[in-house]
């Protein structure tokens, strides 16, 4: 069965690693993507005249462009308004390329929203 599904999946997936674009979820606690969080929420508050404090990175995606040297990090997390203390969930897509594989040259905040609140 597991060489069925393989050999069935296997060309799929290797086009999806030879174009690059596959996403990978990192890991939430490590030091990046908490230096990305405290990144875009800074430049969100200077921007917006705002007040937010990150409380808590939810989920973090990478998804690496390969051919142009550049990569999408899509993170969902808390931030508490000082100023009204309120919580809310937020979803920040970040841009970062690169001129050489260890430096990176550009970045960008492409969307920093909150996001909506669902009634049962």
């Amino acid at each position: 069965m597991i060489m069925v599904f393989s050999f069935c999946f296997a060309p799929l997936y290797s086009s999806l690693i030879n174009k690059g674009d596959v996403p990978f979820h990192l890991n939430v606690r490590s030091a990046m993507v908490k230096t990305m969080a405290v990144c875009a929420i800074f430049d969100y508050n200077y921007s917006h005249k705002v007040n937010l404090k990150l409380v808590q990175v939810l989920s973090c995606t990478e998804l690496d462009h390969t051919k142009s040297g550049s990569c999408t990090f899509t993170l969902v997390l808390l931030a508490e308004n000082e100023d009204t203390h309120e919580t809310n969930k937020y979803l920040v897509e970040l841009y970062q390329r690169r001129r050489n594989p260890r430096k990176i040259t550009d970045h960008s905040v492409l969307r920093f929203e909150p996001v909506p609140r669902v009634l049962n």
